[in-house]
């Protein structure tokens, strides 16, 4: 969705790549998209001697993908038609975005509470258990090459991977950590969702950063949301992402906890939609956010991308 040609097959679609330096950003150099956001065996817990057969979450991943995907393909066609039912989808879009900040090196720093969480977590289900023994002790020939690329300490790493597998492992409900967690989300919060469209005549795209979203303050957001004096602390989270290369959406979620305890049940679970269309301001200021907070490099289907 944020390729130069879409209609290209996808091992052929390209997207410029710069490099931000010191905050400026390089000239742009055109990137096969399959490429430009991979790297060998960084997921693969479980590797046989001779490299042959390894154990990954990729299948898992790509489960979450296809939800994603999907949903997002829905909430486009619903964008244009003027159709603001989008909660279903934006659930599987979160979600997918969610699951790519969890999943991306540049992104280890963020989520040391996660990280706590499981490691100090056990499986009684034998099946769970078993698996955590592997991604735990597996052999990983691979793990200097990846701390050193993305500048994390072994332990980190392999406390990152225990991580994502107690995140996504799937129990008895068929549920994961992350299905329950966004759920959640979206069920006991205030939800505001803006979603930023820039139409053909407007010729102009969004950024894509090698982290998986902008995390903003969210204390600006709320004013006017919530009516003073029901909020008793400011537990919120705000955030930012590409949808595609012509739509960028940002969220805030004011969670029930930081709701005065009386109106909880009546604010919960709302969920607020903005449509805005052609808002060079806010596109601009997305842009430079996205160019501020990622951590080498962004993506944009045109080597110009709007700035001020």
């Amino acid at each position: 969705m944020n390729a130069i040609g879409s209609a290209r097959r996808p091992r052929k679609q390209q997207i410029f790549e710069f490099d931000v330096i010191a905050g400026t950003l390089s000239a742009p150099k055109k990137v096969k998209i399959m490429n430009s956001l991979s790297w060998q065996d960084l997921f693969s817990y479980s590797v046989s001697e001779r490299g042959a057969f390894r154990e990954n979450f990729e299948t898992i991943f790509t489960r979450y993908e296809g939800k994603a995907a999907t949903a997002s393909g829905i909430l486009l066609k619903k964008l244009d038609s003027g159709d603001a039912s989008i909660k279903p989808e934006m659930v599987d879009v979160f979600r997918g975005k969610y699951l790519n900040l969890l999943r991306n090196p540049h992104c280890v720093g963020w989520i040391p509470e996660l990280m706590n969480i499981a490691t100090s977590h056990g499986f009684t289900d034998p099946r769970l258990a078993q698996q955590y023994e592997l991604v735990s002790n597996g052999r990983k020939p691979h793990t200097s090459a990846v701390c050193q690329r993305f500048q994390m300490t072994e332990e980190d790493y392999h406390i990152w991977l225990r991580t994502l597998f107690f995140v996504l492992a799937r129990h008895d409900d068929g549920r994961s950590y992350l299905d329950r967690l966004i759920a959640r989300f979206f069920d006991n919060s205030v939800v505001r969702v803006d979603a930023f469209r820039y139409s053909k005549d407007s010729k102009e795209y969004c950024l894509l950063s090698d982290r998986a979203l902008n995390v903003l303050d969210g204390d600006r957001a709320l004013a006017g949301l919530i009516q003073p004096g029901l909020i008793e602390a400011g537990n919120s989270l705000l955030v930012e992402f590409n949808l595609a290369r012509d739509t960028y959406i940002r969220c805030l979620f004011l969670f029930d906890e930081a709701l005065r305890a009386d109106c909880r049940s009546d604010l919960a679970g709302e969920f607020i939609f903005n449509h805005v269309v052609d808002s060079m301001e806010e596109l601009a200021s997305y842009n430079n956010t996205t160019i501020s907070q990622c951590a080498e490099r962004v993506y944009c289907a045109k080597r110009d991308p709007l700035l001020a």
